[in-house]
This record gives structure tokens, C-alpha cells and sequence, in this order.
């Protein structure tokens, strides 16, 4: 959900060259994401970006996560990998869930040589390499996200399936997503009468 359109706004007003949806946007794009797969709504990161409540306060670049969840009608519970279970099991419990479970995880990826946390959205079974490396299947959301960074040694691409992966042991922390019932969506103005 990355788009050229918002790729320079700055996040929550907040000024600066890496405070971008395009540079540091990527739980915004993910919430936004799994706002729209799981209800049918067109909220975009950039829907996101304008509504105060979806940030810990104001002037500041962070995520209020369930605020944020809320603004798209989901559930959102984020933990980090010291205080919840391992994501591989939350993957588990999201597949065989009788309600839609999404999951997103925060791994390390390199951008300008700088080790730095990222949020990608993983599904399906936990993946095994022949070295007995466990990995994640990274969503298609999510898909493009070796672009314009270096993708270090927690990353993989399975050439056989065309599925970019990662690290199970990288996991710095999660988020679960799971549909509120009756909950109002916020409209991208920019598509309104169209």
C-alpha cells in the first residue's frame, strides 16, 4: 500500500527528511492494510496519517496502537517477543481462529547501512529451510519491501516460490489485528464521488 502519492508527507505533522510515510511509515501501512483486507474499506496510510489519535500524542512519530486499530475498525494487541507468545504460534492461532486473525511482526532490515526496526504482515505456516533456519512468510502487503533497502542476513527470497521470508529468531515484537463488529470507517476523502 506504499504509494508515490503520500511517500513524502510527514508522519503525524512531525517535520524532518526521515519522518515520512515513505521512510518510517511502515505501521501505518501496516494497520492501514489490514484495515482494508479485513473490512472492506479504503483506508490508506495516508487516512491514517491525519488522524491525531492514531499517534501516542501529539509532535511525536509513534503509534498508539489500538487507537490507531480502532480508527479501522480492528482489534490491535502489540507485544514484544519478551512478553507474548513467539509469532510463529500466533500464526498458528490466526489460521485455525473461526474469527480473522491478522498478524504483523517488527524485524530488522538495513536502510543507509543502519540497522533499524521494521513492521511487515506475515501469514501462513512457519516455512523451514534445509539448514533447519525457521522463517516467516512475509504477506503481500509487504512483499516489496526489499526495495530501497538492504534486506540483511534475517531476510531470505525462496526463488522455488517467490516468497520473501524472515528470520522467526529476528522477531522483535507482534501485533495481533483481529474485526471489531459494528465499527465506522474512515473515508479517504480523495476517492469520495468517484
Amino acid at each position: 500500500m506504499n504509494d508515490d502519492k503520500w511517500t513524502n508527507e510527514p508522519i503525524n505533522g512531525v517535520p524532518g527528511v526521515t519522518n515520512t510515510l515513505g521512510k518510517q511509515g511502515c505501521a501505518l501501512d501496516l494497520v492501514a492494510t489490514i484495515g482494508a483486507n479485513a473490512n472492506g474499506g479504503n483506508t490508506t496510510p495516508q487516512v491514517l496519517n491525519t488522524q491525531t489519535s492514531t499517534f501516542s500524542e501529539t509532535g511525536n512519530i509513534d503509534i498508539n496502537w489500538k487507537s490507531a486499530g480502532n480508527n479501522v475498525g480492528l482489534d490491535i494487541t502489540r507485544s514484544t517477543v519478551k512478553d507474548t507468545k513467539a509469532a510463529q504460534q500466533l500464526l498458528q492461532e490466526a489460521i485455525s481462529s473461526p474469527k480473522n486473525m491478522y498478524v504483523g511482526v517488527q524485524v530488522p532490515i538495513t536502510v543507509q547501512g543502519k540497522e533499524t526496526p521494521h513492521w511487515v504482515g506475515v501469514n501462513g505456516l512457519p516455512v523451514v529451510d534445509k539448514s533447519g533456519t525457521e522463517y516467516l512468510r512475509v504477506s503481500p502487503t509487504s512483499t516489496h519491501d526489499d526495495l530501497n533497502r538492504t534486506v540483511n542476513s534475517n531476510w531470505k527470497y525462496d526463488k522455488d516460490t517467490g516468497d520473501l521470508l524472515v528470520k522467526s529468531s529476528s522477531v522483535l515484537g507482534t501485533i495481533t489485528a483481529t474485526t471489531k463488529t459494528n465499527s465506522t470507517l474512515p473515508v479517504d476523502q480523495s476517492k469520495k464521488n468517484k
